[in-house]
């Protein structure tokens, strides 16, 4: 499987050709680079980048694309230790740094799933018993022109193909075998068993930390899932054995130590500060500066939605005691929910200066929940 390092050469190739892609608004559009590689002005160079940078870049461009025949281009792209041409690794640092801000990864993988020939789907459907991953050469010719009008933009890519036709084939031919690659590496059901194994291990040696424990959880929820996309029988009753092993030993633990972080949107609330006007005494709330609601639309849902959040907690409960090991992803989602809904249940803020607060909408009851949860 090709690395990064032919990824950057099959775009050093292109560059050749009217300076695509950076010339194409789709992929100008995707990498946020409006002005090309080597502008005039310095304020417009790509992120990261120096006038140095873009001379030394320009430099080991021009130097490969004069060479004639493709062993010779071979052997000065792969001259690590040469000091001559410094812009070879800085543009492939360029390159590794942005390709997943790029987002091509995701839009590779996701025309491949619609292609069906997407590597998990590929083994599927073979039916391997020991997991070899497919060669994807013999599937490339049908997915790279679609690929290609995706990344690039069909009118570019087209006028590319009729122009150059090579380059522009090599280059998406090698960020296919590239994603590829990528989820062959990430998904080795060995290397995941064995890392699931080392964490839940590691539980019974030394001190047992949160990060421990969220380590075990992560792993042995990977080694399952990849039983579970491989169809592994094995490999399947070995991740439900160590599913009950970590099930047991979080069973014992106090409920205080897998507690979470309350969600971002109340790091910054105040705690609930008592006032006492001269009629009667209401408790105020100092909230974050987030969109108003009006007091009636409060009303009228506050009634349900503090219902709703209850009902949510003890269905909380009920999973965490159900399936111990997907517990603390699930509690995230549920903090999320109960920040969203809180926010909405927050009071108006007065518009007049020292005006008192009479609008209480039960926050105190929702926030003391929320706060309040625990792992049984």
């Amino acid at each position: 499987m090709p690395n990064i390092d032919t990824v950057a050469t099959a775009l050093m190739e292109l560059y050749a050709f009217r300076g695509a892609p950076w010339t194409w608004p789709v992929w100008k559009a995707r990498t946020n680079i409006q002005h090309g590689l080597f502008p005039y002005n310095d304020y417009q160079l790509p992120p990261g980048w120096t006038r140095r940078d873009a001379v030394d870049v320009a430099t080991f461009f021009l130097a490969y694309n004069q060479l004639k025949s493709y062993a010779e281009k071979l052997d000065f792209n792969s001259s690590r230790s040469n000091l001559e041409y410094p812009g070879r690794m800085t543009w492939i640092t360029f390159i590794a740094r942005n390709w997943n801000r790029w987002g091509v990864h995701e839009l590779v993988l996701y025309r491949l799933k619609l292609s069906r020939i997407h590597p998990m789907v590929l083994v599927n459907q073979m039916g391997y018993d020991d997991v070899p991953w497919p060669d994807p050469k013999p599937y490339l010719p049908a997915v790279v022109d679609p690929i290609g009008k995706l990344l690039f933009g069909s009118p570019d890519f087209e006028v590319a193909v009729k122009g150059v036709g090579a380059p522009v084939r090599k280059l998406i031919r090698a960020i296919i075998q590239w994603s590829c690659g990528a989820i062959c590496n990430r998904f080795s059901p060995r290397d995941v068993e064995d890392a699931a194994v080392l964490a839940v291990f590691d539980l019974s040696r030394g001190t047992l930390t949160k990060r421990k424990i969220a380590s075990a959880i992560k792993a042995v929820a990977m080694f399952k899932k990849c039983t579970v996309a491989f169809k592994l029988g094995k490999e399947a009753r070995r991740a439900e054995e160590m599913c009950g092993e970590l099930y047991r030993i979080i069973e014992r633990l106090p409920g205080t130590l897998i507690r979470q972080r309350p969600s971002a949107k109340f790091r910054d609330v105040q705690e609930v500060q008592p006032v006492t006007p001269k009629a009667r005494t209401i408790q105020k709330i100092v909230p974050l500066p987030v969109k108003m609601v009006p007091v009636k639309m409060v009303q009228r849902i506050q009634t349900p939605v503090v219902k709703g959040v209850q009902e949510s907690v003890t269905m909380y409960h009920h999973y965490r005691k159900a399936d111990a090991v997907g517990a603390s992803f699930e509690f995230r989602d549920f903090q999320r929910f109960a920040g969203s809904v809180t926010h909405l249940l927050l009071p108006q803020r007065p518009q007049r200066k020292n005006a008192p607060v009479t609008e209480n909408c039960k926050i105190i009851d929702v926030l003391n929940e929320i706060g309040d949860i625990r792992a049984p």
